[in-house]
């Protein structure tokens, strides 16, 4: 069994005596030591970069083109569906709202002018704080909700309007038709009822 010991640790002081001749027969004073060298990369190699790019390249501007339009597909649709089902469309038969970009709302019957650039807006009221005068037909109805609030009829001011408006359609930010049965339109007929009797 030591003989079998012993042969293996001479083997082994061999191997190291080889490693260490080797070690000093490939190193050389004063010599810039061997760099290690990386093969050329291949030619198809950078090719294959190209061609990788120009797929990722084309399936960007293809995903980029249906989303383009999917967009336009969008738009088209809504516009054509107003066009034929006539959603947004004024209802003549019921007063509207008019919300303008001053923070301003009238009421009343609204028609397009035969300018495009304007909107008509006839049998005209607007929402002002009350002074709570007992004698306005409005101030029953329209500030029984509200205690500050009361419908006016155009035309009262000072500078005596007519009782109607042309309203620069840049100056509208967005038009409601009013339910018959709402709260304004029930005191604008209430107002109405009131000066016919």
């Amino acid at each position: 069994m030591n003989n079998n010991g012993s042969g293996y640790a001479d083997e082994l002081a061999r191997k190291a005596q080889a490693a260490q001749a080797q070690a000093h027969k490939t190193s050389r004073p004063n010599s810039v030591p061997p760099r290690p060298t990386t093969p050329p990369a291949p030619r198809s190699a950078h090719h294959e970069s190209k061609s990788k790019k120009a797929p990722k390249l084309k399936a960007n501007l293809m995903g980029i083109g249906i989303i383009i339009l999917l967009g336009l597909l969008v738009v088209g649709g809504i516009f054509l569906g107003r066009l034929f089902f006539g959603a947004g469309q004024i209802d003549s038969s019921k007063y509207q709202a008019v919300f303008l970009t001053s923070g301003q709302v009238y009421f009343g019957r609204l028609a397009t002018s035969s300018n495009g650039d304007f909107t008509r807006l006839s049998d005209v009221f607007y929402i002002q704080a009350s002074e709570n005068d007992p004698s306005s037909p409005l101030q029953e109805s329209a500030a029984s909700s509200s205690n500050n609030l009361e419908l006016i009829k155009l035309g009262s001011e000072v500078h005596g309007p007519e009782d109607e408006m042309l309203i620069n359609n840049d100056q509208i930010l967005f038009i409601e038709n009013l339910k018959s049965d709402g709260k304004v339109s029930n005191s604008i007929q209430q107002y109405y009822d009131q000066i016919g009797s």
